[in-house]
């Protein structure tokens, strides 16, 4: 398998927050792209869905997105589709600091 000898482009890490999501793809890659990406962003408490796409998108850089437009991003979902194929789901809740 080749995603075994790391030629290949993937998904390596994801840092989310709530000012932001940054996806960090395979650096170094036989195959940085272009690819189709499409990121769909949804507040978990009003159910609002954001979408950004791009139709050629080299992985050569981490795709770096802001959370300003979505208003209360101390929970959301995010799900990321690499070439109509899902690479990553997951859920940003942030916790409160104070114990009480």
């Amino acid at each position: 398998m080749h995603l075994y000898f790391k030629k290949w482009t993937y998904l390596q890490t994801v840092d989310l927050d709530s000012d932001g999501i940054a996806f960090h793809f395979k650096r170094f890659s036989l195959t940085p792209g272009p690819f189709l990406i499409d990121v769909s962003i949804t507040e978990t408490v009003s159910n609002r869905r954001f979408v950004w796409k791009r139709d050629s998108y080299n992985t050569t850089e981490p795709l770096k997105l802001s959370l300003g437009e979505l208003g209360s991003a101390s929970d959301y979902t995010v799900n990321l589709l690499f070439d109509k194929q899902l690479a990553y789901a997951g859920r940003y809740q942030q916790e409160d600091l104070l114990p009480w």
